[in-house]
């Protein structure tokens, strides 16, 4: 049996592999004898062919981890002779192999195409928007707490969708309001994150730059928003999250124009539930959008989400979206 585990998301794909090591410890081998670790980097096919037919010690098979063959490998003669190992001798090994890559690979090449094309492959590519707040509320709720609305919104726009760093925070906010709350009632109670817990705890990554580049497309500023733009792309920032960043602001934008028109006297911030300062610069800032304006906005940036996540190149689709502001 082969199993593949790849992708950028390395959070869930390294939560997968653990899946896979509990449930070959408990259900084939629990002691722990047959679990073999193979560095990709180092593998020579001889060293490969030794352990993948090896016999089971007083167990059924043996699970043999393989991390990072694709990546980290350069010797593409292995590759090929691995390659033609495993399509001669796939229906005769009897145990587990599970090729596991943490670093991006090239998709063009022969033993990738075969690996993903095995039954047990899994990718898992970066979360973003509804998926990432799913996974956001799932994860708080296995830990016996719960979101607001305005938490999950601001922990994405602050963290995007690195999963590592969205759960050090969870696990820090948990504990926050858990030891805050016994203090305070010293009883068991529903923990709830707020936006302001966020706020008070939550250092977020982006930069002024950011902010920058979001008040120049609502400015209307395509040269400027374009100049901020590049400069993070090429600075190294994920296009992912720049585009949740972005994607918070209109939405911001485009809740703060309904209510101005439907409800002139209403208090965004309040029924935003945003800071005083933010809600002031929704409300300047969506004076230079049609509400039909936003809502197209909106709906192009969703779009642009699907489309980077599909292999477009986040450069392009940034470039056209600035273009399309008027």
């Amino acid at each position: 049996m082969i199993l593949f585990l790849y992708g950028e998301d390395t959070y869930r794909s390294r939560r997968k592999l653990r899946e896979f090591k509990e449930k070959f410890l408990k259900e084939v081998d629990p002691s722990g004898l047959n679990l073999t670790y193979l560095s990709g980097e180092r593998l020579d096919l001889e060293n490969f062919t030794k352990t993948s037919l090896a016999s089971a010690f007083l167990a059924k098979k043996r699970m043999i981890i393989i991390e990072d063959l694709l990546s980290r490998n350069k010797n593409k003669s292995f590759k090929d002779d691995l390659l033609n190992l495993l399509l001669e001798k796939n229906q005769r090994i009897n145990n587990i192999l599970l090729f596991y890559e943490s670093q991006k690979i090239a998709t063009k090449d022969k033993l990738f195409a075969f690996l993903a094309a095995q039954r047990y492959a899994q990718e898992f590519s970066p979360l973003s928007s509804a998926p990432l707040e799913r996974w956001l509320r799932n994860e708080a709720l296995s830990r016996g707490a719960k979101l607001e609305a305005k938490a999950v919104d601001l922990l994405i726009s602050f963290l995007g969708n690195d999963l590592w760093q969205l759960n050090a925070e969870l696990d820090k906010l948990i504990a926050y309001k858990f030891n805050l709350q016994e203090r305070i009632l010293n009883d068991k109670v529903e923990i709830v994150i707020t936006g302001e817990d966020i706020k008070l705890l939550v250092k977020g990554k982006i930069s002024e730059d950011i902010f920058a580049l979001t008040d120049a497309l609502g400015k209307k500023d395509k040269k400027q928003a374009l100049h901020l733009l590049h400069e993070q792309l090429v600075g190294g920032l994920d296009p992912l999250q720049l585009l949740a960043m972005i994607t918070w602001q209109f939405r911001i934008l485009l809740l703060a124009k309904d209510l101005i028109q439907n409800q002139p006297q209403a208090r965004i911030s309040s029924r935003l539930n945003i800071h005083p300062y933010v809600a002031q610069k929704a409300i300047l800032t969506c004076k230079n959008f049609e509400f039909g304006e936003l809502k197209q906005i909106y709906q192009e940036l969703l779009g642009i989400d699907i489309n980077i996540k599909t292999g477009v190149d986040p450069v392009l689709m940034f470039d056209l979206f600035v273009s399309k502001i008027r």
